[in-house]
């Protein structure tokens, strides 16, 4: 019977029965069936444990490797059994290879206490281990695989610690910084990296660092002290080509493409780029069909692809008339909001005293917190001492109120899963802020953005200047006000202003790395309006920075799974509005999401 026909815990019966009647290659087989569910299992362990004891010798000879067929789980257990008789090099490589096939399953949580002893880091030679490290950055997206990319800066880093700084590994570990956020470190490491090896690829890795902290003025002058160090590496006039691009100078831009269709004009990065950006500059329809004609001819051609989907986002954005997210904040639609409505009309008739001190609201599903806390400050604007409760009926699939893509089990237990970052926490159904107030200097300057009338343009020109202004300010303080509002003294509905907050605040964010980063975690948190206004200032932070569109698509592909299938989803409108403008979603999935918008919209 195959693996893929027994639970784990069958393989792990099977294993030890095949332990105690002496078959240990049986055994081992099976054992490796149980470890590819969960690799820090104890349970497991202490099986592989006990067959490591019955051969301590020629244990890795029970699971031998065969060049032409190899299936993971075979491998992952080769690689233990290696470490555990002294082969830490070879152990090492075939574990991160196994990590390439397989990044979802947590083997690499055995390196990272393999490496714990010091006298087993000293037996890995860095240079194989580096290699493969970074074929692992190569192919594995590690955008969408957060465990692996902790355990795996924890790995370098120990290795790092004990053969220190070679080139390979100061190059690994820079990128590797560079693809979990911590873009501080990627560029100390980067330039460590340059006084100690002068040469062209330092700087180039300088230059990303840079990029990714924003400061282009930086990266540009690194990726020309590249071009002095190896003039004749023309990938680099595609980097600048893309940086002017992005910074909104697209004459420049061209210029750079153009060295490199000098040296190779049919460049599949460089053509397709410079035909889509002379029609951007001189605006001749003639020259928009002949990239169009380009990219129609070359349907393998990734770069040409990418842009066309771009041309087609830009092309179908309606006017700029009441368009959501670009000229207006939609209204929100919670029944909540209806009931403090109806309580207002009330007072209006009655007076104050007609309101009940302590008023219940029955729900049939739980609504955002956000929702919640802006009907409670609309209810305190006309009276005062009434506390509205809430009564929820049922909790939907998936649970909104949890944090996703975290981890659970042993393995969370053990801390090989890192927690995502929230602004709500609960207690049953009632949510609370899981963030303290932000300082007053953050309330004071948001609450002065979201004053202003609404247009996405003007108030991302307004966030960017802001951005600069608060850099001191931790992501998370600044987040802070999005649960915690400043308060209006206008005359208008507190869940108006609490969405305007929110969405001044997203913009704010998005005009950072860290602030980014933590607008993709609050993605993986509780439904609420604070993950509406972090969808919506990414995708317009994606639409203007092409080259991060399709890493955002993948988060809001798998926020759309975390539809519920009864009750309202706050979520699903702008998720409707937005993602037809990235670039690169299927014909099928952009009209589900304008079937979406248009059923929502009609009501």
């Amino acid at each position: 019977m195959s693996h893929a026909h027994l639970t784990p815990k069958q393989d792990l019966a099977l294993a030890r029965e095949a332990l105690a009647r002496g078959d240990r290659p049986h055994a081992a087989r099976h054992l490796a069936g149980a470890l590819a569910s969960d690799p820090v299992n104890p349970e497991f362990l202490e099986v592989a444990e006990a067959l490591l004891r019955a051969v301590p010798e020629n244990a890795v000879q029970l699971i031998p490797l065969s060049a032409d067929k190899q299936w993971f789980g075979d491998v992952a257990l080769h690689a233990w059994l290696l470490a555990r008789t002294g082969n830490s090099t070879h152990a090492m490589r075939l574990l991160l290879q196994v990590a390439m096939v397989k990044p979802e399953v947590p083997y690499l949580a055995w390196a990272r206490e393999w490496l714990a002893s010091p006298d087993f880091a000293r037996d890995v030679d860095p240079l194989p281990v580096a290699e493969v490290a970074l074929q692992l950055l190569q192919r594995v997206d590690l955008s969408v695989h957060a465990p692996l990319t902790a355990t795996l800066r924890e790995v370098l880093a120990r290795i790092r610690a004990v053969h220190g700084n070679s080139a390979i590994l100061m190059m690994v570990a820079a990128r590797l910084a560079r693809t979990t956020g911590n873009f501080q470190e990627s560029l100390d490491i980067a330039l460590a990296y340059e006084r100690e090896h002068p040469d062209a690829m330092a700087a180039i890795m300088a230059a990303g660092a840079y990029r990714s902290l924003g400061n282009l003025p930086a990266a540009m002058a690194a990726f020309h002290r590249a071009l002095e160090r190896d003039p004749r590496n023309f990938s680099v006039w595609i980097d600048i080509g893309d940086v002017l691009w992005d910074d909104g100078r697209p004459r420049e831009a061209l210029e750079a493409y153009a060295k490199v269709l000098a040296h190779e004009p049919e460049h599949p990065w460089a053509l397709p780029s410079t035909l889509l950006l002379k029609a951007q500059i001189v605006g001749d329809p003639g020259m928009l069909r002949d990239f169009t004609r380009y990219a129609e001819a070359h349907p393998g051609n990734a770069r040409a692809q990418q842009l066309q989907q771009l041309l087609r986002a830009w092309t179908s954005t309606p006017p700029s008339r009441n368009e959501p997210w670009v000229d207006v904040l939609p209204k929100p639609t919670e029944a909540t909001l209806s009931v403090i409505a109806q309580l207002h009309g009330l007072v209006a008739r009655k007076g104050k005293d007609a309101l009940p001190k302590n008023p219940r609201v029955t729900l049939s599903h739980p609504e955002p917190p956000s929702a919640l806390l802006a009907a409670q400050l609309e209810l305190n604007r006309f009276t005062e001492g009434v506390t509205l409760g809430f009564t929820v009926q049922g909790i939907p699939e998936p649970d909104p109120r949890a944090s996703w893509g975290r981890g659970s089990g042993v393995s969370a237990l053990l801390g090989f899963r890192k927690a995502r970052p929230v602004l709500w926490r609960y207690q049953g159904t009632d949510a609370l802020p899981a963030v303290e107030p932000p300082p007053a200097e953050v309330a004071d300057r948001v609450a002065a953005l979201a004053v202003t009338p609404f247009s996405m343009k003007t108030w991302r020109e307004k966030a960017s200047t802001l951005a600069r202004e608060l850099a001191h300010v931790e992501p998370l303080k600044l987040a802070a006000v999005m649960v915690h509002p400043p308060l209006l003294s206008r005359d208008v509905p507190a869940w108006t202003w609490l969405i305007a907050v929110q969405m001044a605040a997203a913009l704010v964010l998005a005009e950072t790395s860290a602030g980014r980063t933590l607008l993709v975690d609050l993605l993986h948190g509780p439904v609420d309006w604070v993950v509406k206004a972090a969808v919506v200032a990414l995708t317009e932070h994606a639409l203007a920075h092409p080259t991060e569109a399709e890493a955002l698509q993948k988060e809001l592909k798998a926020l759309l799974e975390r539809r519920p299938t009864q009750g309202a989803w706050c979520l699903e409108y702008p998720l409707a509005v937005m993602m037809p403008r990235l670039p690169g979603l299927s014909a099928d999935l952009v009209g589900t999401l304008k079937a979406w918008r248009e059923r929502l919209e009609s009501r």
